[in-house]
């Protein structure tokens, strides 16, 4: 009997765009090369190729992996032609990739012995899909094919011994219901999952259908709205915050090209000067009119990466797992803003992705780590509350 997969209807039709890409997924991070592909490369006949191995094989430092690729001075992949091309798999067909070059930009989660895959943002092609495709993401099953079968690849494993684990499917389904209703602003939608989760925060597993369903009746009648309104955005507040989380991003990763992004849209958008009103003259003139005639980027992005993280239960408390998506928000709402703010509104989407990519393989490779930490730091300093997620949102 095969078994079925769990996918966004984005991943049906993907197709590499090679040298076309506008940012390759061969630079500027980790190449992990497997035991069986090390093995194979090592018993390699071709003398060239044994040198060429040899040379640009080094041993790995972390996750497990016997070795990894040799990247150059500037970043890339010692394996790449010139036209940005694998040569491996050029001369040897794509049996001969390594597991993480085969499959990615896919990866996989495991819930209970029921397999998802999920498309990595770090992928310029998924990112158009997910970013700018203007339809919303659906998810779709398919039949697990043999030679993408997930091993080690595994990023996120849910089973039993969550003690949320019952209501796994549950909390997800409502929490993309929120986030994909497009009778509420995302503002609002958010501020919705907020109070949720804080209530939840409180209650027994055994009250989570009966939390569900009273969310489900007051979001669909509108009563929530009389819930959220009394949320007054506290500007100041968020421009002080935005600016400690982003610093706190930037401290927790060597990434070089992240660290100049970060830079560059920190002086973009005035975040090193005290009066928070030039960001936000920036964000009225030209962000907001963006988020408005693209409503949908803000809803794939955070569908897309909530599904990857297993959300809601990839933290054993449901809240912290409501923050990490928060921080991402944050995160990606500064980044957003600045690649728009840097055209004065006029978005070049090539040039959107290739910017954003280099942030988005930085989130998707740190995983868990990097938003974990920035969490860390909130909890330490007293911020991982219901009133400091409301300035995150609200603005």
């Amino acid at each position: 009997m095969k078994q079925s997969v769990l996918m966004p209807d984005y991943l049906q039709n993907f197709v590499c765009s090679g040298s076309d890409c506008v940012f390759t997924c061969c630079s500027n991070w980790r190449v992990d090369i497997d035991e069986a592909t090390v093995k194979k490369y090592r018993q390699c006949k071709e003398p060239a190729w044994q040198a060429k191995f040899h040379k640009d094989l080094i041993p790995a430092s972390q996750d497990g992996m016997p070795a990894r690729c040799r990247m150059d001075k500037n970043g890339y992949c010692t394996f790449l032609t010139e036209d940005r091309l694998c040569s491996i798999q050029k001369r040897f067909g794509a049996g001969y990739l390594s597991y993480t070059c085969r499959i990615f930009p896919r990866g996989y989660n495991n819930i209970k012995g029921s397999i998802e895959k999920w498309g990595s943002l770090g992928c310029p092609e998924i990112m158009k899909k997910v970013l700018f495709s203007g339809k919303k993401i659906n998810f779709v099953e398919e039949n697990l094919k043999k030679t993408t079968e997930p091993g080690a690849a595994v990023t996120y494993k849910l089973d039993e011994s969550n003690e949320h684990a019952k209501s796994f499917y549950l909390l997800r389904k409502f929490a993309f219901d929120v986030l994909q209703n497009a009778d509420y602003t995302m503002i609002e939608r958010l501020l919705i999952l907020a109070y949720f989760f804080n209530n939840f925060n409180e209650m027994r597993e055994v009250e989570a259908v009966k939390l569900v369903a009273l969310y489900e009746d007051i979001i669909n009648s509108g009563e929530v709205r009389e819930v959220i309104k009394d949320v007054k955005p506290e500007r100041k507040f968020y421009f002080n915050l935005l600016r400690t989380v982003m610093a706190s991003t930037a401290s927790h990763t060597k990434d070089h090209v992240y660290k100049k992004y970060y830079k560059k849209m920190s002086a973009q958008l005035c975040l090193g000067v005290s009066d928070e009103r030039w960001f936000f003259s920036l964000y009225d003139e030209y962000y907001r009119v963006f988020l408005q005639k693209n409503p949908l980027l803000m809803e794939n992005y955070l569908i897309s990466a909530a599904f990857t993280e297993l959300f809601p239960l990839q933290l054993p408390v449901l809240w912290d797992s409501f923050m990490v998506l928060l921080i991402r928000y944050l995160v990606v709402n500064f980044f957003f803003m600045g690649l728009v703010v840097e055209e004065k509104g006029k978005v070049n989407q090539d040039k959107f992705l290739e910017g954003f990519a280099a942030i988005a393989r930085v989130l998707d490779a740190s995983r868990p780590t990097f938003t974990h930490t920035v969490l860390a730091e909130m909890k330490k300093s007293g911020s991982n509350d219901i009133i400091h997620a409301f300035h995150m949102i609200k603005i």
